[in-house]
């Protein structure tokens, strides 16, 4: 995850094997940065969201899909959200 450009689903799949070990402050730490990236580009939103559906942080997920619509109006993840 050092490159330059990691494929920022990675980095929720780490938080994830951090919060299987127990280490929630890591495991929140990738999230965000993760969430980060959004605002890099807005069109990562539905990936991460999905990633987050995935292992259920329907949370993270939320804010991912909501945050990639607020910076992009052409996205449209309100199915995704309902």
């Amino acid at each position: 995850l050092n490159d330059r450009n990691p494929y920022p689903t990675l980095l929720i799949d780490l938080g994830y094997n951090y919060a299987l070990q127990e280490q929630q402050d890591l495991a929140q730490k990738n999230y965000d940065k993760a969430l980060a990236i959004i605002d890099k580009n807005p069109n990562y939103g539905y990936a991460l969201g999905l990633q987050f559906q995935k292992y259920n942080l329907l949370d993270m997920a939320i804010k991912a899909f909501q945050k990639s619509m607020e910076l992009n109006p052409a996205l449209n993840f309100n199915f995704q959200l309902a």
